[in-house]
């Protein structure tokens, strides 16, 4: 059993010369950036490899720090909240716009209809964003849109000005199908990770039915849009103050010492210290090795990636979950729910 355990460990680490490189190269992080460490001598790189082969065969067991690691998900997720919101407000101030401006139907199609054109360019930079300037800055890139394109159509004074801040809070929109969920993902544990990922759409439905309410409360559509940009700028200081850079993003900058500390942090502080510091050396191990699997392979073609039979079968579950919500109008409906409501006699308050 112990052999056999090994030769899968073999195709497992059989990458860059192991997982003798991934210490080597994070040891050079640890003594290159800041001079926090002075890299692993022989002994802690043999416990290491010794860890990463536990995770293989289940990993090292421990407990998370439930309040640190709710923190970073909450708060890397509240685009996806502010998205909901600004939707639930959108559907509800759509015919007090209309009467204000004396909008015609096309008008109102128009403002309703440009957000998803806005969305799907936002999407396709995101990542590059997140890349370039790392995940922590696409949050902000993300929120800026939201917040200037929805304080624009709140002071707007013509429908020209409306459709822009429109168009503006659209790109953000699309970002943040993107980059809260890139975020979530690589600060949770494996083990957790489809879970804690999960709670963006959750925020995301939570959002839209407070949008809902809180123009009825208000009852002014102005001021429903000056909530929403109040959320927003609540949720650039968040990110801004609140939360670190993702690991993963911090270990492809050479910043090896700053994303160990906060994996340990994730470690629950019931565990020893020794445990908690074990944990997350081995986690950066892991990481490192996937990021070097991943530039070994290189980036795929446009090619590659629709006509290979290998991920066909993926790629067309991937694409009609990704596909389905907008193509059966889901969104079409909350947005045109209180306007399709008073077409049955109920009134918008109501």
């Amino acid at each position: 059993k112990k052999g056999s355990g090994r030769r899968a460990m073999i195709g497992f680490w059989e990458l860059k010369g192991g997982a003798e490189s991934a210490v080597e190269e994070i040891g050079s992080y640890e003594s290159g950036e800041g001079g926090i460490k002075h890299g692993r001598n022989d002994e802690e790189k043999t416990g290491l490899l010794e860890e990463s082969k536990d995770e293989a065969s289940g990993g090292l067991e421990f407990r998370v720090n439930s309040p640190y690691l709710g923190l970073l998900i909450m708060a890397g997720g509240v685009g996806s909240f502010v998205r909901g919101y600004d939707l639930g407000v959108m559907g509800s101030a759509l015919l007090p716009m209309k009467r204000a401006f004396d909008l015609t139907d096309v008008q109102t199609q128009l403002l309703v209809a440009m957000v998803m054109p806005m969305a799907a360019t936002g999407s396709l930079f995101a990542g590059s964003v997140a890349d370039k300037l790392g995940r922590k800055a696409g949050l902000l890139t993300a929120l800026f849109f939201i917040t200037g394109g929805v304080f624009l159509m709140g002071t707007a004074v013509n429908y020209e000005i409306l459709l822009t801040g429109r168009c503006i809070a659209g790109l953000g929109l699309g970002m943040t199908f993107v980059v809260p969920s890139m975020y979530c993902a690589e600060v949770s544990p494996v083990h957790l990770r489809g879970r804690l990922t999960m709670s963006n759409p959750v925020l995301t439905m939570a959002g839209m039915p407070l949008g809902f309410l809180g123009t009825m409360l208000i009852n002014d559509w102005r001021w429903a849009f000056h909530t929403v940009t109040i959320f927003g700028a609540l949720s650039i200081l968040i990110v801004m103050f609140g939360i670190p850079d993702s690991p993963r993003w911090l270990l492809s900058q050479k910043r090896g010492p700053e994303a160990e500390d906060i994996l340990r942090k994730t470690v629950s502080s019931s565990e020893t210290a020794a445990k908690r510091e074990e944990i997350a050396r081995q986690r950066l191990v892991e990481m490192k090795q996937d990021m070097d699997r991943n530039k070994k392979r290189g980036l795929a073609t446009w090619k590659e990636v629709l006509l290979s039979k290998e991920n066909s079968k993926n790629l067309a579950v991937g694409l009609s979950f990704a596909s389905l919500c907008p193509l059966i109008g889901v969104e079409a409906i909350f947005l045109y729910a209180v306007y399709t409501l008073t077409q049955f006699g109920m009134s918008e308050r109501t």
